[in-house]
């Protein structure tokens, strides 16, 4: 049963980091195979304190993609959609 409820949760979790990278894909005419795309991390403070390095991380949506000779950040969010269908934007930093 543990096992269905996390493939259903995992199902639901936005697309942050797959919206930045066909953002950037698209932006830049990069293919999305050619790209690394890396979630920035919190601030060293943030990140000493396991507790607020996860409420940072489910909160902050923000993204280094690279590829074809270009970097560039993209801060990501719901935009719409629904509990099992959100709508992830991504707009560049």
């Amino acid at each position: 049963m543990r096992f269905v409820l996390l493939v259903f949760v995992v199902a639901c979790a936005p697309a942050y980091s797959h919206t930045a990278a066909t953002t950037f894909s698209s932006a830049s005419s990069c293919p999305v195979d050619r790209e690394t795309v890396a979630p920035d991390p919190p601030p060293a403070e943030i990140a000493a304190d396991p507790e607020r390095a996860k409420v940072w991380s489910e909160n902050h949506h923000v993204y280094t993609v690279t590829g074809c000779g270009t970097t560039q950040r993209f801060e990501c969010y719901v935009s719409g959609g629904d509990a099992m269908f959100p709508w992830v934007d991504c707009n560049a930093m």
